[in-house]
C-alpha cells in the first residue's frame, strides 16, 4: 500500500495500477527527491511522466505544488492516477495526458514546468531517456526559469545521454536500487 509521506494529505493511501507493469517509486526516494526540492516546490508545475499511480505528482501536490500533470500511456495507470486524484480531491489542479511520453510532450500546451520527473519503465530507459532528453533539450520553451529534472532508472542502467547544451546534469545519486539523476534546465545559454 502506498502512502503520501508528508504535507497536507500525509498518510493518505493511494491505489496503484492493475497489474505488475508499474513499479512504484520507494517512499524512501519520493521523500528524499522532495527534500531535495523543498524550496522549489511551493506553487510550482510538477510533471510526472510515466506517472503508474500519480504518486509523485501528487505527493506534489501535497508539499505545495500549485498544479502536476500526469502522464502515461497505460490504461491501468491512467484509472489508478483519475482515482487517486479523486480521492484527495484535487481535480481543479491536475490534468491527465494518456499518451506515451514523447508524444505527450510534443503536443504540450499548458503550463510551463518548474519541476520535471521522470521515471521510465527500467527496461526500457535506455531506448526512451535519449530521445526524450534530446527533445527536452531543443524545446526548453517548455520550462519556466531554471527548472529542475529527476530522472529515475535503475543503478546498473547507466543509460548514456546525448550531448545537451540547455540541460545540466548536476548530481545523480544511488538510493537502493535506484539510480536518480537532477539536472537543471537553463534557459539563458
Amino acid at each position: 500500500m502506498m502512502r503520501i509521506t508528508s504535507g497536507i494529505f500525509k498518510g493518505r493511501k493511494l491505489i496503484s495500477p492493475k497489474g505488475n507493469l508499474t513499479r512504484p517509486t520507494s517512499e524512501k526516494l519520493r521523500s528524499m527527491i522532495f527534500n531535495i526540492c523543498q524550496n522549489k516546490i511551493i506553487d510550482a508545475h510538477f510533471f510526472d511522466l510515466f506517472a503508474g499511480s500519480g504518486a509523485m505528482g501528487l505527493e506534489a501536490l501535497s508539499r505545495g505544488a500549485k498544479r502536476a500533470t500526469f502522464v502515461d500511456q497505460s490504461r491501468f495507470a491512467i484509472e489508478a492516477i483519475s482515482k487517486n486524484i479523486e480521492l484527495l480531491e484535487v481535480k481543479n489542479c491536475t490534468s491527465i495526458i494518456s499518451l506515451d511520453a514523447k508524444k505527450a510532450l510534443s503536443s504540450y500546451q499548458g503550463d510551463q514546468i518548474d519541476i520535471l520527473y521522470i521515471d521510465p519503465p527500467y527496461s526500457e530507459a535506455n531506448q526512451l531517456l535519449p530521445p526524450i532528453m534530446s527533445f527536452l533539450d531543443a524545446n526548453t520553451h517548455l520550462f519556466h526559469g531554471d527548472a529542475w529534472i529527476f530522472i529515475e532508472e535503475d543503478m546498473h542502467a547507466k543509460t548514456a545521454l546525448p550531448p545537451m547544451n540547455h540541460i545540466e546534469l548536476f548530481k545523480e545519486k544511488k538510493v537502493g536500487t535506484t539510480h536518480l539523476m537532477q539536472f537543471i534546465v537553463h534557459l539563458n545559454n
